[in-house]
């Protein structure tokens, strides 16, 4: 999730308040899968990255 430089350098400091929002938005489960994701170690093909990449530009609009 984004955040703005503030609000980026509140969480560093005091991260409570944007894990209870994760979880009243997403669900426990998943704030657990986020944790354990960010924990794990991946390396990723060229042909990996490029997928990703093509995927990410399917999502943006022309223009931004």
């Amino acid at each position: 999730m984004a955040s703005c430089r503030g609000c980026n350098f509140r969480y560093e400091f005091d991260p409570h308040f944007a894990i209870t929002w994760y979880m009243d938005r997403f669900g426990k489960d998943a704030y657990e899968k986020l944790i354990v994701d960010g924990n794990r170690i991946a390396k990723f093909s060229r042909i990996d990255l490029q997928a990703m990449y093509e995927k990410l530009k399917e999502g943006t609009s022309e223009g931004d």
